[in-house]
């Protein structure tokens, strides 16, 4: 059974610039849940020059389905990639707006919630520092969680476990319970990043 993240991904180090004013949301039909997402989102700036969520192709996302992700659209190319900084919902605007997001530099450093596409334990055993590179498994909700069942396929890059920052919070993964896997900081393999 799968193992979903419940926290969402953060910044810890190294986030690029924050802009408001600069990026604009990817639109099409404006109702598409696909287009919308929540704050601490991945997107990412898409060939039309729009931001768009990095959980499938600009505008064909797999919001509401817990979805393992590797290197498959848009993982599978170098973009500008970034956390988005507020929720944003494309058919209550109506258009494309401007949004709020920060970048995601080679440097940045993400604190994030180990979790399991099958049927393993989502712990720091399970993980392996500066493997090249995790893919990532995404809840129901829109939370990314690092998957320790895909390790052979280039997103994130683990820089640290939590009993190495966090020596004192038990461990307490456990395999199909949800909002349980472990904390990590990791970073995102340097050859997606424009």
């Amino acid at each position: 059974m799968a193992t979903t993240a419940t926290k969402q991904i953060r910044i810890v180090k190294n986030g690029g610039p924050i802009t408001s004013d600069v990026y604009m949301a990817y639109y099409s039909a404006g109702t598409a849940a696909t287009e919308d997402w929540y704050k601490g989102d991945i997107l990412h700036l898409s060939a039309t020059g729009k931001l768009a969520r990095a959980d499938g192709a600009e505008g064909s996302g797999v919001y509401g389905t817990a979805t393992a992700l590797d290197n498959d659209a848009p993982w599978d190319a170098a973009h500008k990639w970034f956390i988005a900084l507020s929720d944003h919902d494309s058919s209550a605007e109506g258009k494309s707006v401007y949004v709020p997001v920060q970048e995601i530099t080679a440097d940045t450093v993400f604190e994030i919630q180990l979790a399991a596409s099958s049927t393993t334990a989502p712990t720091q055993a399970n993980v392996l520092l500066g493997v090249d590179g995790y893919g990532a498994y995404t809840s129901t909700t829109g939370v990314w969680g690092l998957d320790v069942d895909d390790a052979s396929n280039g997103m994130f890059v683990v820089v640290a476990k939590s009993s190495d920052y966090s020596p004192f919070i038990a461990e307490t993964g456990v395999a199909g319970t949800a909002g349980s896997g472990s904390m990590v900081y990791a970073k995102l393999v340097g050859n997606i990043i424009l």
